[in-house]
């Protein structure tokens, strides 16, 4: 529907989720009809519509209370119209709430909370120690229960004195870090997908503490707490490498050479130039050494340090060395921070493609269980699965229309089994994905959970209103958005559209105002060639000769000419640049792209004159339209009385 789009538009333009909201002491700004306006409703409408421009002044304070009054005039004439109950716009609502619910409840309530932490996070770097008992997604149960179990007891190990680092150095399976007693380099938030655990832990632990097992994608974990730090952001680098090794045997003189590069630099060759000569980085030499953009955690301590100490960009270190071998390295652009609205924008795509995302959500659902005094019947449950058979997995499965016993409450309301068994049937896909193998204990229980998740869901999108005082205002502006569409339809533009009689009233007496320009006839040749010579002789005719006798000598196959004439208005960008009096002609324009000439030639002109009722009929009903408001608006006023609260308003003026 063409008036879903243009009101989900209006909205989502200028929706906001940060307003003033409404307090316990309230006031009431104006009332129409007795119905009150609170000025926090006034305040957060005035703020979002007028943006930068709201000072607050007397005259701009005015000139918007003005208009919002004449809306709320509209929107209480709509309900005394009844136009709130009719079943298509209730339905309309309906869904706008549900899209408007889904959003707060994935964004708002998760999404929104993650980015927040990430970002919160991203501002220090950690450094940790871990060991790691291993036990990947395809372990079977008793591996990973043997590794948790293992982990435990080196957890005891610690807790009673034994050094982390040599627990790590002879029980961690982390054969990257297992020699230096498990020390990692300074890490920062997001972790990769499956260490969401494990990031929590070590941004929760204090200095020398050690966690409780983490589980990630690849096992248990024992974290322990080196250091924590203001974050140094990103750096864009570049470094020239001289390798140790060379097919596992090791190079001679190593540091001779990249002590004689860092010479050459400091007599003045350039880093780049040198960087493709020597640097044995096959993936950076042919850029000059550049290694982009990078964090804490990317590369090597030693190699970060070096970076991140150069002051200015084009500064580069002394030698240093790494596993790989000795670097020269440079810093090349130090890029700001991101702002949390940038930072944001990045980071709402990899978290909705994280697992975080998926705790998060269910850790919602566990808050709405506890908000809403969730209370479960599991051996009304039990009894449901102990009574079925493998029916249940075909289409023929038939529900118990009798068992009435309560199954579950949820803010005090009671859910029974049939209601349940109801919701089974009708999720026909999930039940039948089970096979007949499946223990019918196991497909109820999932089922059990969607539906109690559902629930939840439910609940929440019920209360958002008064969780969220945005939402409310956002539901109030769309309910009488709506409002405001309908009443204005029938009372404005239906009017100005199909009231013939009445239109044309207000065109007799308004018909000075519909008036032609002066126009002129014109005609265009566009002439496909590029000999300017031709192209004066062409226009030359063009001013003393006919259309039919210009195509006619001069279009050929060779040298084509395309002819429209039309009418045009003084003022028209068809007309620009042209005498306006007949047989005034233009110069040839060149058009390079597509090698042609255009010229125009004005053949007579008309003066101004009245335009008929069919001539000006959009430009009539639409000041037609305007007519009709404001003789409704002045009706509206005289049939609702508005009383504004003077102390209230002055409240407000700055």
């Amino acid at each position: 529907m063409k008036r879903v789009n243009i009101l989900l538009s209006i909205l989502i333009l200028f929706f906001t989720l940060s307003i003033i909201s409404a307090q316990g002491d309230d006031k009431v700004l104006f009332t129409v009809n007795s119905t009150p306006v609170q000025l926090s409703e006034f305040d957060y409408i005035y703020n979002k519509n007028n943006g930068d421009k709201a000072d607050y002044s007397k005259a701009n304070i005015q000139e918007y209370l003005d208009l919002y009054i004449k809306f709320k005039l509209k929107v209480q004439k709509a309900r005394d119209m009844k136009l709130d109950t009719i079943p298509e716009l209730i339905s309309e609502l309906a869904g706008y709430r549900k899209q408007l619910a889904d959003s707060y409840l994935t964004d708002k309530e998760v999404t929104e909370n993650l980015i927040k932490e990430v970002y919160d996070r991203q501002q220090y770097e950690v450094k940790v120690r871990h060991i790691l008992i291993k036990a990947d997604s395809r372990a079977t149960d008793a591996r990973k229960m043997e590794a948790k179990k293992q982990i435990e007891d080196l957890r005891k190990e610690i807790v009673s004195g034994t050094s982390f680092s040599n627990i790590a150095m002879t029980h961690s399976q982390d054969a990257t870090t297992r020699n230096e007693g498990g020390e990692l380099n300074y890490l920062t938030a997001m972790l990769p997908n499956g260490y969401y655990a494990f990031e929590n832990a070590m941004y929760s632990l204090k200095p020398g503490e050690v966690s409780e097992p983490v589980l990630s994608n690849v096992g248990y974990h024992l974290i322990q707490l080196i250091d924590k730090r203001s974050a140094r952001g990103n750096i864009e680098g570049a470094h020239i490498l001289i390798r140790k090794k060379d097919k596992n045997l090791i190079v001679p003189n190593v540091k001779g050479k990249i002590d004689s590069i860092f010479q050459l630099l400091n007599q003045g060759a350039n880093f780049e130039e040198l960087a493709k000569k020597y640097s044995q980085d096959a993936n950076s030499s042919d850029k000059g050494g550049n290694i982009g953009i990078f964090g804490s955690g990317t590369y090597e301590t030693t190699f970060e340090n070096a970076i991140f100490s150069l002051e200015k960009n084009g500064d580069y270190s002394r030698p240093v060395e790494t596993s790989l071998g000795w670097h020269i390295v440079k810093r090349v652009n130090k890029p700001e921070n991101d702002s949390y609205e940038k930072a944001r924008r990045k980071l709402q795509v990899q978290i909705r493609n994280d697992s975080r995302y998926e705790i998060s959500r269910n850790q919602m659902i566990e808050q709405i269980k506890i908000d809403a005094n969730l209370k479960e019947n599991k051996e009304v449950l039990k009894d449901f699965y102990s009574n079925l058979d493998e029916s249940f997995y075909s289409f023929n499965w038939q529900i118990d229309p009798n068992n009435q016993q309560t199954l579950l409450s949820l803010d005090g309301n009671d859910y029974t089994v049939l209601e349940f068994a109801t919701y089974c049937k009708n999720n026909t896909k999930t039940r039948l994905r089970n096979s007949k193998t499946t223990p019918l204990q196991n497909s109820v229980e999932e089922l059990y959970d969607e539906y109690l998740h559902e629930l939840c869901l439910k609940y929440e999108e019920n209360n958002l209103e008064n969780k969220y005082p945005d939402f409310k205002a956002l539901m109030r502006e769309y309910e009488e958005g709506i409002l405001l569409f309908e009443a204005t339809k029938l009372n404005v533009w239906d009017k100005a559209s199909q009231d013939t009689s009445g239109l044309r009233v207000f065109f007799e007496k308004n018909r000075n105002n519909y008036l032609w320009k002066e126009r002129a006839n014109l005609e265009t040749y566009v002439i496909k060639t590029t000999d300017e010579k031709l192209i004066k002789k062409i226009t030359k005719y063009i001013k003393k000769n006919t259309s039919e006798k210009v195509l006619a000598k001069y279009s050929t196959e060779q040298t084509p000419i395309s002819f429209s004439e039309g009418i045009f208005e003084r003022g028209d960008l068809e007309v620009a640049g042209i005498k306006f009096t007949p047989k005034s002609i233009s110069d040839a324009r060149p058009n390079f792209d597509n090698k042609t000439f255009t010229i125009r030639k004005i053949t007579n002109t008309t003066p101004a004159t009245p335009k008929t009722l069919k001539d000006a009929r959009g430009y009539i009903i639409a000041d037609y339209q305007d007519y009709l408001d404001k003789k409704w608006i002045e009706k509206l006023k005289n049939e609702y009385e508005v009383v504004v609260n003077k102390d209230v308003l002055n409240s407000i003026i700055k």
